[in-house]
């Protein structure tokens, strides 16, 4: 009876603010402009992300990606045009009269939703549901009807977030996992479902990959984060559209095309020493043409990493000296090591570029060309390293120890350490990706696509440390230079075809080129003054041709099936490959053909509010020219790379089954199950043997992952919004020929269990958002044996809190917030910063 009451009192609530609402729509305007549909009136202006009924603020359009139609419009224009009377919820409404082309409507009237509070109308739920997204059919869909489970992010959230780097905005989704073991913008990995490794995870910045040519890594600082409109996010295997590197999803970053003018700088700064400035300008010029130009720096100045210097028993020498001031701890596998020093802070600058320009020379057509050009050195100053600490004394002289053969006072064991243990190599990589891009409706409907990109990298590396300080004036050989290209091209076609059929076709084309040369330096540090070593290069061609169909087939009302495959030619040639010690070496070439069908199915449940699907398919992923390689074997005092030129492509077959559902009480529930049967999964394999670890690219035979990811979002009330998100991964080695213990293990470097929760406040111009985080344990090697936890090389399961507040300045805003509240310490392999703060602020000048 309570329940029932309740029900009349919201929908009497409800009625009563509709016929408010109705009502000040008819005071707004006495005149109805002719719609296109003469079946409905809409209201003008799309909606995106929700705003609350008292905020007032000044925006533009948003772009067509996240618009959706005012389900509050009244039916029946036509009618209201020639007089009839419009009937709604069992009453009439006064009819129209039409009068020297003019339409009265008496009062009151439901033809017209007021466009100003439109927007404003749209709960956060409702808006979840109903973005529209490209990335998961290629074509324009609501996340409601789209076949996989759908993220969007928009341009709100990643303002609230305050993200220093574009991968910040996705460490709160379901099956996705952000790792950073350092706090460069470099040392990220994105995953999702559980398929470890970037180079198995499609990132796209408007259609072409970031997953730049050599290794498949993403660098996310040279992602223009102001330029940024939205991310789409999908889970599950691709390649039935995408070919390479979307075993696990993929990810879509979309920028947005300015509207007017506006001139940003934004800083922002936090105790680890790192700061971002930001400096912006974009402008529409006309109707024809508008352009945006940007500009990032990133500074890392002295922050400290607590990566320690280790060291083991050595098992022959005869000791010089005896030294004190070394730790006695473990590695992650439980062998005794020496913590006997810290490696040097880290100094990191980074630049990025970026230049956007878009012309539109007919309606419905339009043309981009995005450039791009991200450099980062370290150490930034002259390039002469930097040097760590050792914590080694004499014992008796108190005099600093950092190479030689000494004995660990107390123990009568004997170690071998030099200084090249605590220098941090100099470095520099530059990125300079290019993407031109066309896209034009020739017809009601049929339209094209087209997409050309140049992809450049280039990479300077002193690889071969010196053993001793004075060696930094002697010649020494080992640096290393990398320059890798690629060149993609695509072509799509949209083709409405009668009897409830979408069709997308086209081709796609990738070439890429790898090439390393290895040289000997004047004096170690300077990276200009050099001789390339005669024949000491490793090189590769891969090339990838392939063909792609899909057919979007609405086969009753609420019935929709996707199908499609994609066909991939793949060529591996010129495979060379040198190593220290043993030359170079030619190996014969790799070739595969891969056809990669998907069928998926969506059924409405209740019209817009919620959906079922399932599908199953196959994906591929071939090696990547560094796989191959494994950088040609390159060794350190501490690693050791070996590579494997007969890898072979991994496969996936997969199938899903989830929906989602939006509550009358603005609750949004989605879930989905999902099953990856993988076969000649790749994956670092890595052992350890004293304090050097070897690692080695193989095919590790077949794995299954299985798993669960849940989303709850709910509006609690008009200023306050929560969601929490879990994400449950099995993924086990089901077979493993090189490494036959780890067969019914983990697979490395994924948490079986994440759970993310989070609150966001908004008042007027505050908005405050706390969140919290908790990732199980992962492992580093693939038996597993790396079980304890709390020392260096482990990866600790951690619960975190952060916080952040940010205000709106009449013309700009100012924000602060705290990572990891209760200073929770803990192992990403690395020792974590703990506690960090920041502030920052983004000032508009015009």
């Amino acid at each position: 009876m309570k329940r029932s009451l309740r029900r009349l009192l919201a929908l009497d609530l409800l009625l009563g603010l509709l016929a408010l609402n109705l009502a000040v729509g008819a005071n707004a305007s006495s005149e109805v402009v002719p719609q296109e549909n003469p079946t409905s009136v809409v209201s003008s202006a799309p909606v995106t992300s929700p705003t609350h009924p008292n905020r007032k603020k000044k925006r533009s359009n948003p772009p067509e990606e996240l618009t959706k139609a005012s389900d509050s419009t009244a039916t029946g224009s036509a009618n209201a045009a020639s007089g009839a009377s419009i009937t709604t919820k069992g009453r009439k409404t006064p009819s129209a009269k039409n009068e020297g082309g003019k339409v009265e409507i008496a009062q009151p009237t439901t033809i017209v939703t007021p466009v100003v509070k439109t927007e404003a109308a749209v709960p956060g739920a409702d808006y979840e549901l109903n973005a529209v997204v490209i990335t998961g059919t290629k074509t324009k869909l609501k996340v409601l009807d789209s076949p996989a489970a759908v993220s969007v992010v928009p341009r709100s959230k990643i303002e609230q977030k305050r993200v220093t780097y574009i991968d910040d905005a996705l460490t709160d989704l379901p099956g996705v996992q952000v790792s950073r073991v350092a706090q460069t913008g470099q040392s990220v990995t994105v995953t999702m479902r559980g398929v470890p490794g970037y180079e198995k995870n499609l990132v796209l910045l408007d259609g072409f990959t970031l997953n730049q040519p050599n290794n498949g890594r993403v660098f996310w600082n040279m992602v223009p984060t102001q330029l940024v409109d939205h991310i789409e996010i999908v889970r599950g295997p691709f390649s039935a559209l995408y070919g390479k590197c979307a075993l696990g999803g993929v990810i879509n970053i979309i920028t947005k095309e300015p509207e007017g003018q506006s001139f940003n700088v934004g800083l922002t700064a936090d105790t680890t020493n790192t700061r971002l400035t930001t400096v912006n300008f974009q402008k529409k010029v006309s109707d024809l043409f508008s352009f945006y130009l940007g500009l990032e720096d990133t500074t890392i100045n002295g922050y400290t990493d607590h990566q320690f210097i280790q060291a083991s028993a050595a098992s022959s020498g005869t000791a010089t000296q005896t030294v004190v001031g070394y730790v006695q701890t473990t590695n992650s596998v439980g062998a005794t090591v020496y913590n006997i020093g810290e490696a040097a802070k880290s100094v990191l600058r980074n630049d990025n570029v970026s230049a956007k320009l878009y012309f539109k020379p007919a309606p419905d057509h339009i043309i981009s060309l995005l450039a791009n050009y991200s450099i980062w050195s370290q150490p930034t100053e002259n390039q002469a390293g930097e040097l760590g600490e050792t914590w080694l004394r004499n014992s008796i002289t108190g005099a600093r120890v950092a190479s030689g053969t000494v004995s660990l006072a107390g123990t009568g064991k004997i170690i071998k350490i030099t200084e090249s243990q605590f220098y941090t190599a100099p470095g520099v990589n530059s990125f300079y990706p290019d993407s031109l891009q066309y896209k034009g409706k020739l017809s009601d409907r049929v339209s094209v696509s087209s997409n050309l990109t140049y992809w450049g990298h280039y990479n300077v590396l002193a690889a071969s440390l010196p053993s001793t300080v004075t060696a930094l004036t002697g010649q020494n050989t080992g640096g290393n230079i990398s320059r890798s290209w690629e060149v993609i091209g695509n072509l799509q076609a949209d083709i409405r075809l009668p009897l409830r059929h979408h069709l997308t076709l086209g081709s796609a084309f990738d070439g890429s080129h790898l090439k390393s040369s290895y040289r000997s330096y004047d004096f170690w540090g300077d990276l200009d003054g050099y001789q390339d070593i005669p024949g000491a290069y490793t090189g590769i061609v891969a090339t990838t041709k392939a063909l792609f169909l899909q057919d979007e087939w609405n086969i009753v009302k609420d019935l929709t099936a996707f199908v499609g495959a994609r066909t991939d030619w793949w060529n591996a040639s010129q495979n060379v490959i040198w190593t220290q010690g043993s030359g170079q070496a030619t190996y014969p070439d790799q070739t595969a053909v891969n056809f990669a069908p998907k069928l998926s199915l969506v059924y409405k449940l209740f019209g817009e509010k919620g959906s079922l699907r399932t599908s199953v398919g196959k994906a591929f992923n071939p090696p990547t020219p560094a796989q191959l390689t494994n950088g040609g074997g390159v060794t350190s005092s501490t690693k050791v790379a070996i590579a494997n030129a007969f890898l072979t492509p991994e496969n996936d077959v997969a199938w899903e089954f989830g929906g989602g559902y939006q509550f009358p009480t603005n609750t949004t529930f989605s879930a989905t199950y999902f099953d990856n049967r993988l076969s000649n999964l790749i994956y670092t394999n890595t052992w350890i043997i004293g304090t050097v670890t070897y690692s080695q690219w193989i095919n590790a035979g077949a794995s299954k992952i299985q798993g669960v990811e849940a989303e709850v979002k709910q509006r609690l009330t008009s200023y306050l919004d929560a969601e929490t998100n879990y994400t449950r991964v099995e993924g086990k080695f089901t077979r493993n020929d090189a490494v036959k213990n780890s067969v019914g293990k983990r697979i490395p470097y994924i948490s079986r269990d994440v759970v993310n929760f989070g609150l966001t406040f908004k008042w007027r111009k505050l908005d405050f958002s706390p969140s919290g985080t908790y990732h199980s344990k992962q492992f580093l090697t693939a038996d597993n044996t790396d079980t304890v936890n709390g020392v260096q090389g482990a990866y600790d399961a951690y619960t975190t809190f952060s916080a952040k507040v940010g205000y709106k300045l009449p013309t700009g805003q100012i924000y602060a917030g705290v990572e990891n509240i209760f200073n929770k310490r803990y192992y990403l392999q690395y020792l974590n910063p703990g506690r960090t703060f920041n502030v920052g602020t983004k000032i508009n000048i015009l």
